[in-house]
Parts: structure tokens; C-alpha cells; sequence
């Protein structure tokens, strides 16, 4: 059974009442066994001094609470300071144990903490490259755009896990990432230097229209260029060997975005699109896109993945392109 670990990250006060659910079930868990350390990461002084109740709550429960003092340099999106969380959080771990990262606004169902402890052979890779030892859970993954996969809450084994921090800076200085920068420069990290396509795609194929209104239109420019379905199909093929994608049964419930910020969902039963496992290029359309008109394409689960690496979709103009790729 793999030894699992929980680090929380983020804003104390967000989702309280999910948090402590959470906790509860959490407790439960590591009184069966199932998980050995529950721990919040944080800057000093942010629990212990300004909230004390939810403080007091994790200490009852003999949570460890770490606290290290917060970088001064911003980032797009806080990322350092998430980078520099889960880093402090994960220091305290052995190479060969496990964590889940994850967030006050995110419950985790005891099922999918059980599959993760307990299921032989769930995070095997073949991996002739060396970059990580076993797969790493995440709930989803983005079609068109390379390596925006799910950071909200993701799991593995802390060798690996150490892999997805890094504080380099050029993501922001040298590329124009965009939509999805914190999301992308923490998953494609490990791969850049054994895949240097993945620089091409960083230097000229990160704008997929994601909210623009044209989004559909530049898909379809970007579909004529032949590096752009290389690009493609490398990611897909690092999730295949990499990843294991599953967020679509009942596993996981957010408390969702922006303003939906309080209205809780699980994404396995969302009345939202899914993309249609039998094809390739009819899933990059409006129809399938989360945020309409313009928004995301989800997948939730290995199903269209292994469709397509197995040469199993209905065939099109542009997967006949990009077989040669595959």
C-alpha cells in the first residue's frame, strides 16, 4: 500500500466549511491507515496569527501546520508563492512516499484516496526516459492547448511531485504563455529538456484562442501547420506515459470559480459538454467548449487518449496528418 500524505495550499480563509469537511474525512482515513500526514502549508504567521479558529481546528486534529516566510517576488497568478508552499510542505516527506496537493476549496472523496493507497499497478509507467518514476494523478487535461492539465489538486510520488516546483522565471519572461501560464509551466517543466519541440511549442503555439472570440478560427489556422499536430501529438503521448487522468466518476467536488466561487459541483455529473470519444477533429469545436463560446475543451478521463494512440477514431483530414506523428 503506497503511503499517502495530504498538503493543503492557499488562502486559509476560502472554503472553510469545505475545509473542515474535508479534515473530517481526512481523520477518518488516517485513523484506518489509509493516509499518514495531513498538512497545511502557509506563510508565517498567516493561520497562527490571523486566523486562529481554522488554526485551532487543524490542531485538534494533529494536523502539521508549516509556515515559512512569504517571497517577496510576485508572478503571474501567485504561482512562486504556490510553488513555494508546496515546496516547503513537501520538504518534510520522504522521496518514496506519496502526497496529494490540493485545496481548501476541493474535497476529495475517500474512494479515490482508498484507490490511490490501495490499487496495484494504478501509477506503473514505462518510462524510457527517466523522468518520473510513476504516474501522476490529475482529474483532467485541455485538448488544444499543451500541458494545461488540472493543478487545482494533483498526486503522486513525492520524487515526482518535487519535479512539478521549480521558480524559473523565463515562462514569464521569455514566452507569451497566456491563458493557463500557471498551469502550463508547472507540468511541462520536466519534459522540456528531453522533448525540444516542446520549446517550439512555447515560442509559437501557445495562443489557441482560449477566450478570444475567434478562438475557432485560430484552432483552424494552427490545424494547417504541421508542427503544431507534432506538437499535439507529443503531449498526447507524454499523458498516455505519464499521467493517469480520472475526474470523471465521483472522486472529486470543488466549490468552483470566480463567481460561482460558493456553488459546489462534482465534475462527474456536470451539465457541461464532453468531448465525443470516437472522433478527433469534430471535439475541437464550439460545442464542446466548457466556457462558451470560447472557453476550454475537457477531457476527464483516458478514454479519447487511448482512441486515438490505438488508431481506434473515425478517421478525418487532420488525424490522417498527424498520424505519421502518433
Amino acid at each position: 500500500m503506497r503511503k499517502i500524505n495530504i498538503i493543503f495550499t492557499g488562502l486559509p480563509n476560502r472554503e472553510t466549511i469545505l475545509l473542515f469537511e474535508s479534515i473530517s474525512e481526512l481523520v477518518k482515513l488516517r485513523d484506518e491507515g489509509i493516509i499518514d500526514k495531513i498538512i497545511y502549508s502557509t506563510w508565517t504567521g498567516e493561520l497562527t496569527n490571523k486566523y486562529k479558529d481554522i488554526a485551532s481546528k487543524l490542531l485538534n486534529n494533529k494536523c502539521l501546520i508549516i509556515e515559512t516566510d512569504e517571497p517577496k517576488d510576485k508572478s503571474h497568478g501567485h504561482l512562486l508563492q504556490q510553488m513555494y508552499a508546496m515546496g516547503s510542505g513537501i520538504s518534510i516527506l520522504e522521496n518514496d512516499e506519496y502526497c496529494l496537493k490540493t485545496r481548501n476549496e476541493m474535497f476529495i472523496y475517500p474512494k479515490l484516496l482508498r484507490k490511490l493507497a490501495t490499487e496495484e499497478g494504478y501509477l506503473d509507467i514505462e518510462d524510457e526516459f527517466e523522468i518520473f518514476e510513476e504516474k501522476i494523478w490529475v482529474p483532467w487535461f485541455e485538448l488544444t492547448k499543451p500541458f494545461y492539465l488540472s493543478d487545482e489538486c494533483f498526486f503522486g510520488k513525492v520524487s515526482d511531485m518535487k519535479k512539478l516546483i521549480n521558480i524559473d522565471m523565463s515562462y514569464e519572461t521569455n514566452y507569451k504563455i497566456g491563458c493557463g501560464i500557471n498551469h502550463i509551466r508547472r507540468f511541462i517543466h520536466p519534459f522540456l529538456y528531453k522533448f525540444p519541440i516542446l520549446y517550439d511549442y512555447l515560442n509559437n503555439h501557445t495562443n489557441v484562442g482560449l477566450f478570444n472570440t475567434n478562438r475557432f478560427s485560430i484552432i483552424e489556422e494552427k490545424f494547417m501547420e504541421d508542427e503544431y499536430l507534432e506538437i499535439l501529438s507529443v503531449y498526447y503521448k507524454i499523458l498516455k506515459i505519464y499521467f493517469r487522468i480520472a475526474g470523471d466518476y465521483k472522486q472529486v467536488t470543488s466549490a468552483g470559480y470566480g463567481k460561482n466561487l460558493n456553488v459546489g459541483y462534482e465534475w462527474y455529473k456536470i451539465n457541461k459538454p464532453r468531448i465525443d470519444n470516437n472522433v478527433f477533429k469534430d471535439n475541437f469545436k464550439i460545442d464542446k467548449t466548457w466556457e462558451l463560446p470560447h472557453g476550454h475543451i475537457y477531457a476527464y478521463n483516458e478514454v479519447w487518449l487511448d482512441n486515438l494512440l490505438n488508431n481506434k477514431l473515425e478517421e478525418d483530414n487532420i488525424l490522417n496528418r498527424m498520424q505519421k506523428y502518433l
